[in-house]
């Protein structure tokens, strides 16, 4: 496998990270062009003989276009190749012919970041964008490409471990997300230097 990483950054400046610091303060997102990253495969596949490629990104699916453009751009090549965003996507940018399309590219798990069911605790992590409503939509949308419920195909991000944290909170974010998806993903908060929870 490869790790690859075709964009860095993110408009967000979620509490418990660090990518505004990673970043060097700019709250933007910079892309490589996407037939870069799609050589960059190739030339992965060829020298090494790589079968999986794992998308390392702050925001991988921000620039949908961009995105869309880059499994193409993979998909021009002949590449045939599985494909992970282990560092989840957001499941308010997803849509049917988004997911389709990256079904259809290789991606036969999803890591949906759901990371908290209470919309005061969204808040107080500066993650207005993150709503349990995007996430049943994602997750509905998900069904409807072919990704199945209860067998590893969807996976729901917990996160845990935050400074004065809520524990029935975080309960019954597991319990809902195993419910939805059957895929829980306990995420521990690890204090990073440069983000907003890191001294406390």
């Amino acid at each position: 496998y490869a790790i690859v990483t075709g964009s860095r950054g993110c408009p967000f400046d979620c509490a418990y990270c660090a990518q505004v610091k990673l970043n060097g303060g700019r709250r933007t997102t910079r892309y490589r062009p996407h037939e870069d990253v799609a050589q960059e495969i190739f030339q992965k596949q060829r020298d090494h003989g790589i079968r999986e490629v794992a998308f390392y990104e702050d925001n991988l699916l921000l620039d949908r276009e961009e995105f869309l453009a880059r499994l193409d751009a993979v998909d021009g090549l002949g590449l045939k190749l599985r494909m992970h965003a282990p560092e989840g996507i957001e499941p308010r940018l997803v849509d049917r012919e988004l997911l389709g399309r990256m079904r259809r590219a290789g991606f036969r798990r999803i890591h949906l970041a759901l990371e908290t069911i209470e919309d005061s605790i969204s808040r107080h992590w500066n993650r207005r964008h993150g709503t349990i409503e995007a996430f049943d939509r994602a997750v509905a949308i998900a069904e409807e490409c072919g990704f199945r419920v209860g067998a590893q195909d969807l996976n729901a991000f917990v996160l845990f471990g935050l400074p004065g944290e809520n524990l029935q909170a975080v309960v019954n974010t597991a319990i809902y997300a195993s419910h939805r998806v059957g895929s829980v993903v306990p995420m521990l908060f690890t204090p990073v230097p440069g983000s907003q929870l890191f001294e406390q």
